[in-house]
């Protein structure tokens, strides 16, 4: 099974049914992937909707995505919040995205999921992890 990371990015895209992420939501129903995401995306997810008068629906989307087998929310603790301080000095980060990262890789992703070049193209090229541009 290939476990995937999630970044607000691909929730976006999943909520607008682009063809790549709704491939990937398929595989991980069908049992073929498991995707991963951080806590702190489904509040940037859920802040992003609220500009747009989505608020409630973005967070009845993700209390939904609590209750499914192939995602698994992870909750930011001691080791990924300081894995994620050396990644954000290490990699220049902002520290929301170095949480994320670091709570994707700390729960074993293969790859990584988003639409953010500016922060993440580091990492894939340092072989930090291998990501998934949407």
């Amino acid at each position: 099974m290939i476990v995937s990371g999630c970044d607000k990015g691909f929730l976006v895209n999943l909520d607008k049914n682009h063809p790549t992420a709704i491939v990937a939501e398929q595989e991980a129903i069908q049992g073929q992937r498991l995707l991963v995401i951080p806590t702190v995306v489904l509040a940037e997810f859920a802040r992003i909707a609220y500009r747009y008068g989505k608020g409630k629906q973005a967070e009845q989307f993700a209390m939904r995505l609590t209750l499914v087998p192939w995602v698994r929310i992870v909750l930011i603790d001691t080791n990924i919040a300081l894995r994620s301080a050396r990644l954000a000095h290490g990699l220049g980060l902002p520290i929301l995205d170095a949480l994320i990262l670091a709570a994707c890789l700390e729960s074993g992703c293969d790859e990584f999921w988003t639409t953010d070049r500016q922060h993440f193209a580091v990492a894939e090229q340092q072989g930090i992890v291998k990501v998934v541009w949407l």
